[in-house]
């Protein structure tokens, strides 16, 4: 049985995680410079929360009603939508394909735009919360909260017409990080196993 110690001191182990970090360290450097010669323009849409305004109350309180403005509410809600830059570079007013907004469907009519994280003209057009032309800075997000009268709000999806600038679903995305995540892990894993392999080789 082969020692921890015999495997460091080995004159055959070195090269063979020299070579094996060099494999690795080639395929990073690989990675950035193409990463670094193409920014991608990335913007990412959501629905983080879809909050029921009258839950289980009704059945407390039978007489319980919400309304807005003179239009009593049958199913409302409160619904989060979030929009963000996630690339690496501005998205400018001018990405705007036919100065279209951004259009973001919750699947219910939306009856107001309660709030903003930060000032942004917005307005709505059924279901859709409509987003006006503007620059998007790095890493810039915003957040919406919707009045919604519907039994089940849900992202539909995201109607936007901007040049050269991926659109993605958050949740999507969250998703695909995990898959990548996963493949690098297995990689990793190869090549690490692939080096031992070939150093045990060198000992028989």
């Amino acid at each position: 049985m082969i020692s921890a110690g015999e495997i460091w001191e080995s004159e055959s182990f070195l090269p063979v995680v020299a070579l094996v970090v060099g494999t690795i360290t080639a395929a990073i450097s690989t990675w950035a410079s193409l990463h670094a010669a193409h920014p991608r323009l990335r913007l990412v849409y959501g629905m983080p929360s879809a909050t029921a305004l009258m839950s289980a109350l009704p059945a407390v309180v039978p007489t319980l009603a919400v309304s807005w403005g003179t239009q009593i509410l049958v199913h409302p809600h409160v619904v989060q939508v979030r929009v963000a830059n996630t690339g690496r570079r501005d998205i400018l007013r001018g990405a705007f394909d036919g100065n279209q907004p951004i259009g973001i469907d919750v699947g219910e009519p939306i009856l107001a735009v309660l709030a903003t994280s930060s000032p942004c003209p917005s307005s709505t057009a059924g279901s859709e919360l409509l987003i006006p032309p503007r620059l998007l800075k790095k890493d810039e997000a915003l957040t919406f909260s919707l009045l919604v009268d519907g039994a089940a709000p849900r992202l539909v999806g995201c109607r936007a017409q901007l040049n050269d600038v991926e659109v993605h679903n958050e949740a999507d995305d969250a998703r695909q990080a995990a898959v990548r995540l996963a493949v690098l892990t297995r990689v990793g894993v190869a090549i690490a196993t692939f080096g031992l392999v070939l150093w045990i080789a060198t000992l028989v």
